[in-house]
This record gives structure tokens, C-alpha cells and sequence, in this order.
């Protein structure tokens, strides 16, 4: 065998390996222990008379995971809930009462590999505020504060959830809600990407001023949704947020 021969074969086998490698590395990206999810939701709020709002919805929570045959499983908690938009007369506000009183949000996701390539699909979620519905998906929310299935989730004497709205007219609004989420994505990056689909309904039960309780059910913008979970190394909500601010920062020069 010519050394030019042995020399190309060297680097056949090289590649060979670097591929085995590089397929494997793809194959473990998910290890258990802790996990950073950042998921960012846009949506069109129709108000009559005034240019439509478009609303983005921004959680960080924090997950302690584990591999089981092919689903992922775990339990965490939610260290930042954000809202904004791009309307000059008003903002919502997410009380950290709000936030603190959120039930601990789950992961049963499957994760599926295949040549090298891992997808991730965490299946429909259904998530309720203010009220306790028998059935989740397809009961009506409560409409009226006095209704049982109403109830202090924050616990501050106002029925449902309460979120404060800074703007124009300084306030709050008493929700029900219902939230229907699901995601999928693939792995990158050492972790996963890809898009949330949200369906929101929501009933104000009641508000601070007359002018806030007008019914508002946003439509989900499910192109322009984005989550990302990775492990994470950090011990604490502010690093997760932190971390957070730079994930969104880099997919939005992606874009």
C-alpha cells in the first residue's frame, strides 16, 4: 500500500470516528438534572376603534429532569412571567403574588433519536387561573365572580387571579383562564429549540375601573413563538432570567 493510500485511509477512518462521535454527542444532549425552559409567545389583541396590539408573553422556569425510556419527565418552577407590547396606553403587569401562586409546571415530553438527530415533543398541556373547571378543555370559564368555580388563586381578596394593567388608566383586572400549550423542537446547540403553540381564553371577572373590564381573547401568532431548553448550571430564578435575556437576544439576531 502507497503511503499516499494509507494516508487517505487514515483519514477515512478519522471521519468515520469523528462521525460515530459526533452522532453520539447528538444522541446524549439530554442528560438529567436541572433545566432552563424559556418560551416566548406572541399574540394579536383586536381592540375596537384602536390599531391592534401585539402581545408578548415571556416565562422562564426551571426543571429538574429525567430520562425514562423515551420520555422525558419532571417537575419545576416558574421564575419569571413577563407581558408586553406595543402599546403606548397600557401595560399588564405580572404581580410576583400571580406568579408565586402558579401551580408547579410539568414536563412529559418525548424524545425521539434517530440517525444522530434528537426531537423533543411535549404533547397538549391544558393550564387553569382563577378556576377550578371539571372539565379542563371544554368547560366554559366562569363569567361572574360569585360563581363557585371561582377562586383567590393569589390570595389577595379579589376573585380569580389579579393582574395589574399600568398605562392610560393605572389598575388591575380579575381573570379566569385557561391556557392550552403544547411544543416540539430539535436539538441544538447542546439543548432543544423550537416553536409553542398557545391557545389563551380568558374571562375579567372584575376590575379596578369600569374602562378595564372589556373581554379580550388574544390570537396565538404560533410563527413568531420560540422555546428553548437547555441544561443549566445556575442555583437561582436571577441567573435563570439572566440566562434568559441572552437566549432571547440570540434568536432574535437569528431571525
Amino acid at each position: 500500500m502507497t503511503r499516499y493510500r494509507k494516508l487517505l485511509l487514515s483519514a477515512v477512518l478519522l471521519l468515520s470516528t469523528l462521525g460515530g462521535l459526533s452522532a453520539q454527542a447528538d444522541e446524549s444532549v439530554f442528560r438529567q438534572g436541572q433545566w432552563l425552559l424559556v418560551q416566548k409567545t406572541m399574540a394579536e389583541v383586536k381592540i375596537p376603534i384602536l390599531k391592534n396590539v401585539i402581545a408578548q408573553t415571556v416565562m422562564v422556569s426551571l426543571y429538574n429532569l429525567k430520562k425514562d425510556a423515551r420520555r422525558v419527565r419532571g417537575q419545576g418552577k416558574v421564575c419569571d412571567l413577563r407581558l408586553t407590547s406595543n402599546s403606548s396606553i397600557a401595560q399588564m403587569v405580572i404581580p410576583q403574588r400571580f406568579i408565586r401562586s402558579l401551580k408547579a409546571p410539568k414536563i412529559n415530553a418525548k424524545l425521539l433519536c434517530k440517525a444522530g438527530q434528537c426531537k423533543i415533543q411535549q404533547p397538549t398541556q391544558i393550564s387553569l387561573v382563577g378556576t377550578h373547571l371539571k372539565k379542563k378543555a371544554r368547560e366554559a370559564l366562569p363569567e361572574k365572580p360569585k360563581d363557585p368555580r371561582v377562586y383567590d388563586q393569589d390570595k389577595d381578596g379579589k376573585p380569580g387571579m389579579t393582574v395589574g394593567v399600568k398605562g392610560w388608566i393605572d389598575g388591575e383586572v380579575y381573570i379566569a383562564q385557561r391556557t392550552i400549550a403544547r411544543w416540539s423542537g430539535k436539538g441544538k446547540r447542546g439543548g432543544y429549540e423550537g416553536k409553542v403553540r398557545v391557545t389563551t381564553e380568558q374571562n375579567v371577572l372584575g376590575a379596578s375601573s369600569f374602562f378595564l373590564k372589556r373581554k379580550v381573547n388574544p390570537i396565538s401568532l404560533h410563527d413568531r413563538s420560540f422555546f428553548r431548553l437547555e441544561p443549566f448550571s445556575g442555583t437561582s430564578c436571577a441567573q435563570a432570567k439572566s440566562r434568559a435575556k441572552k437566549i432571547l437576544k440570540e434568536h432574535r439576531k437569528s431571525r
